[in-house]
């Protein structure tokens, strides 16, 4: 996936470095209540978004 910028936003593809700041977003049921693989467990974030 392409890095796109703009004057406000960077969307690129996740690093290892960015798996504890996403640990409080996929394991929110609220985020994750439309998602096709559902709530991550906070203790699992890790291992999962690895196999992905």
């Amino acid at each position: 996936m392409p890095e796109i910028e703009t004057t406000r936003l960077l969307l690129r593809p996740y690093t290892p470095e960015d798996l504890d700041e996403l640990t409080p977003i996929l394991s929110n049921p609220a985020v994750m209540r439309y998602s096709r693989r559902g709530l991550i467990p906070k203790d699992q974030v890790k291992e999962v978004t690895q196999e992905i």
